[in-house]
């Protein structure tokens, strides 16, 4: 069996290739609704449904466990037969696109084997996302001489912390140790100007 309800309230996952998965749900508040979402948890499992490996199966549990929290934390009870339309709404509202694709794909779930969600909620599952995907917008890539003049610099500061390092090994017990300097000097990645030597921590400037 793909997945199955254990008790304590709880699903236990076995995915493809032997795996196991342990979802724990009975120390939720509303032991009702977590057991509808358990319900729609079973029947999203492969092959029934798209959780097939332990990282999703771990991303569902994830998700049905903050939207058991949240529904209690807004005074909502009852299970997912009484779940109306405008809360589902306006808890998708305050979620990002995967989480409301997960709550969709269980809900879904939960009504092909249970049945009971209100109509209005049947109509949205039917219908559009509320949330959609954000498009990123990647860094600029360093050209040449950027990374030219940022392997010189990773270069001259490992080279002056092994310098620093030998000192320390070669020098007597108890004697003050210099510190080493890196080369003449040192630019950044994204400019031509060259700086005074100093030791420096954290990220380059310049970079993308």
């Amino acid at each position: 069996m793909p997945a199955e309800i254990q008790q304590p309230l709880a699903v236990l996952f076995t995915l493809p290739d032997g795996v196991i998965h342990h979802g724990v749900l009975h120390d939720l508040p509303n032991q009702q609704l977590a057991a509808d979402l358990a319900v729609g948890l079973v029947a999203a499992t492969h092959p029934h449904g798209p959780i097939r490996t332990r990282s999703v199966a771990r991303q569902y549990m994830t998700t049905m466990r903050r939207m058991a929290r949240d529904l209690d934390a807004w005074g909502v009870t009852g299970g997912l037969a009484d779940l109306t339309p405008a809360t589902l709404v306006q808890y998708w509202l305050t979620c990002d696109y995967h989480r409301e694709r997960r709550i969709r794909v269980v809900l879904n779930a939960f009504q092909e084997t249970a049945g009971g969600l209100d109509p209005g909620i049947c109509r949205h599952l039917a219908g559009r996302r509320i949330n959609k995907v954000r498009k990123s917008r990647p860094n600029r890539p360093y050209s040449d001489g950027e990374w030219r003049r940022l392997e010189a610099s990773c270069t001259d500061q490992i080279a002056a912390a092994r310098r620093a390092h030998r000192q320390a090994l070669e020098a007597p017990s108890g004697a003050p140790i210099r510190p080493s300097t890196a080369s003449p000097s040192t630019t950044s990645p994204g400019s031509g100007s060259t700086r005074a030597p100093r030791r420096r921590e954290g990220r380059l400037s310049g970079s993308a």
